[in-house]
């Protein structure tokens, strides 16, 4: 009659959730040998108390301790050594934890980037008449005589004719510029606006 606490290799696997090919690998890497080996048949048979000792390889390699560190730690006779062989496992992977976070985290940053922090200035300022010229302009600033010949060009906007049918197309050429021109000018204004074809 056999041994109930002897157990094949199939329903140790079961007890311990270790497959049979890892109980065969931690046989051979001698970090979990077979109560009995049947010289026969070569079938592996396991105690039950080494479920215990199944269990605990189980957990340290699912936190990827190396098989060489699981068998400092099993092979440690005093507690105090296992439980600082475990804690140094456990600081390290806390460490690479951290780095994977930092990792991840900037990797979120550059695919999504946040929008940088704009600058912002408040001023008061007076109240000041400005005026507008329609179209595109082709200067940022006016020159001396621009800025000279305004006043009289503000009062005499307003009082100007209505401009000619010739002078309706986006740009003309010079002399259809003068033509129109000359027949919309004032004494104040000799020459064509900038945006009429000069």
């Amino acid at each position: 009659m056999q041994n109930p606490l002897v157990l094949a290799i199939g329903e140790f696997a079961k007890l311990t959730h270790l497959s049979i090919r890892t109980l065969r690998r931690y046989h051979d890497a001698g970090l979990l040998e077979p109560a009995r080996v049947d010289p026969a048949t070569g079938y592996r048979y396991y105690d039950a108390a080494q479920i215990p000792a199944a269990q605990v390889i189980h957990r340290l390699r699912e936190l990827d301790v190396p098989l060489s560190e699981v068998r400092r730690i099993l092979g440690s006779p005093a507690p105090e050594a296992r439980a600082l062989l475990v804690g140094e496992h456990l600081r390290r992977l806390e460490d690479q934890l951290e780095r994977t976070r930092a990792a991840v985290t900037s990797l979120r940053r550059l695919l999504t980037p946040e929008p940088g922090e704009l600058a912002v200035e408040l001023r008061r300022t007076p109240a000041t008449t400005v005026a507008a010229v329609g179209g595109p302009s082709r200067r940022r600033t006016c020159s001396p005589g621009t800025r000279a010949r305004w006043p009289s060009w503000t009062r005499w906007w307003p009082t100007r004719p209505a401009r000619p049918a010739a002078c309706t197309a986006t740009s003309c050429s010079p002399t259809a510029a003068a033509a129109c021109w000359s027949t919309c000018r004032s004494p104040n204004h000799p020459r064509p606006p900038v945006g009429c074809g000069r």
